[in-house]
């Protein structure tokens, strides 16, 4: 599984398993009914045993990618917005 943005190969069931948390997330009733919207961002980085990198570039990556992700998520807010009006 490569997801937009990733280089390398992630194991689908850790991306899939963000991806139910996300969904759990917007199913939330407690969350549903607040006067503000709540959401999730996620970096993912795939290391194999090879790895040569440190803890903190690997988290350096992974945080990277989460600011994507979050930027993505609001540019498609965005457009969401802009095609109801």
């Amino acid at each position: 599984m490569v997801s937009p943005g990733l280089k390398e190969k992630v194991p689908w069931c850790t991306f899939a398993t963000m991806l139910r948390i996300y969904d759990d997330l917007q199913k939330d009733e407690y969350l549903r009914d607040k006067p503000y919207t709540h959401s999730m961002s996620f970096g993912m980085v795939a290391v194999g045993q090879d790895n040569e990198m440190g803890s903190s570039d690997i988290l350096s990556i992974a945080d990277e990618r989460m600011y994507e992700n979050k930027r993505m998520r609001k540019k498609a807010r965005k457009n969401e917005r802009e095609n109801r009006v």
